[in-house]
């Protein structure tokens, strides 16, 4: 099981391992709470917030931008550590692009016939030593501009290819020139767009306001949430992320199942469990810019939770995803507060986590009898 990180541990949490045991865990979260409640003695004003939701619902990039907004960012070491990763995601995109070219029949020109193999040639050792130079970086960049790479990505959410590409990878190949460059460091817009599976439990503290606020990230996928419940107690609030854009895609673990119907029946369990009955629930319905664009094409009825929708429309299916998710919570006495949000809009989450701020430091003031349940 994965250990809970400390505030010094590598902001780009690639030292995350799967070792450890449930005894150290749970030792772990003892000593977490033994310092939360000696911070309440001195005073201190302290929230602890987790980050729940399905896998690739964006959790880690509201993290990561929470880091950019409120702990002076990445500094280099940090950017550095998410090089790897970076040329990973791009590799592994071009080649599940590839696979789907060939699946569709479509071909490449000659030119880009040639960079193919040189993609091949370049990264057919292990994924460890992935390393993006000059004559691969070329060469993907020769690829992502052949019409017929173009038009399978174009087709990546069409039900007859239906292949995965992770939603920063055109970030990367429209900056090619930049990423080949042998002193290539990732600014931290890449390191927002970049794609790390979260494997165990991440804590991060920020001072804002005279506030002292713990987030947990966790992971979001089905073997991962076993570990979750080593942090329910004493939570001030939940932000659970659910991704918009999902509803026509299937589990990266469990390709039988609907990944918004995952995160709607995960978000039930959450918003009815005794452990949160009195936890502010607030729920993010996150990547609203890549709904925008998808619903134009494919409703959302193509999720078998949302089939009884008879309308059609950004907001009109907006509206009904968020009435299936808010309807789910059958406690009359827990609120849900819904925010649309895009996470890898660094001013967008800014301004959603003040109105997290507010949410959360009026609970508080009115469990300590300062504030009356209208927040007067």
């Amino acid at each position: 099981m994965g250990a809970c990180l400390s505030d010094d541990a590598d902001a780009g949490r690639l030292s995350l391992v799967g070792g450890g045991d449930l005894a150290a865990e749970i030792k772990r979260n003892k000593m977490l709470e033994k310092q939360l409640t000696m911070e309440a003695k001195q005073g201190r004003l302290h929230h602890k917030l987790l980050l729940l939701g399905a896998g690739e619902s964006g959790k880690s990039t509201f993290f990561k931008q929470l880091i950019r907004i409120h702990d002076n960012g990445y500094d280099l070491n940090s950017r550095k550590g998410f090089e790897h990763s970076i040329y990973k995601n791009i590799i592994n995109s071009m080649h599940n692009l590839l696979v789907a070219l060939d699946m569709s029949q479509m071909k490449l020109d000659e030119k880009s016939e040639k960079s193919r193999l040189i993609f091949i040639d370049e990264t057919k050792e292990d994924e460890t030593f992935w390393n993006i130079g000059e004559i691969l970086g070329t060469a993907i960049k020769t690829l992502w501009n052949d019409k017929a790479v173009k038009k399978i990505f174009e087709m990546r959410d069409d039900p007859k290819y239906h292949f995965y590409i992770f939603d920063g990878a055109e970030h990367f190949f429209k900056k090619m020139d930049v990423v080949m460059q042998e002193n290539y460091v990732p600014d931290e817009e890449d390191i927002v767009r970049c794609r790390i599976r979260t494997s165990g439990i991440i804590e991060k503290s920020f001072d804002i306001k005279g506030n002292h606020f713990k987030i947990f990230d966790v992971g979001g996928q089905r073997a991962e949430r076993r570990k979750w419940i080593h942090c329910f107690q004493n939570v001030t609030a939940v932000m659970f992320i659910a991704s918009l854009s999902c509803y026509n895609q299937n589990l990266f673990e469990d390709q039988g199942s609907n990944r918004m119907t995952e995160a709607i029946l995960l978000f039930e369990d959450i918003s009815n469990s005794h452990w949160f009955a009195e936890t502010a629930m607030i729920l993010f319905l996150n990547k609203d810019d890549i709904f925008r664009e998808k619903i134009e094409k494919y409703p959302i009825t193509l999720c078998p939770s949302l089939h009884n929708f008879t309308k059609s429309g950004y907001e009109e299916s907006l509206a009904y995803i968020q009435h299936i998710f808010e309807s789910s919570c059958q406690n009359p006495l827990q609120s849900v507060y819904t925010h649309v949000t895009t996470a890898t809009d660094k001013r967008n989450v800014e301004a959603i986590f003040e109105s997290v701020q507010d949410i959360v430091i009026r609970k508080s003031m009115a469990e300590a009898g300062l504030l009356d349940e209208n927040g007067a």
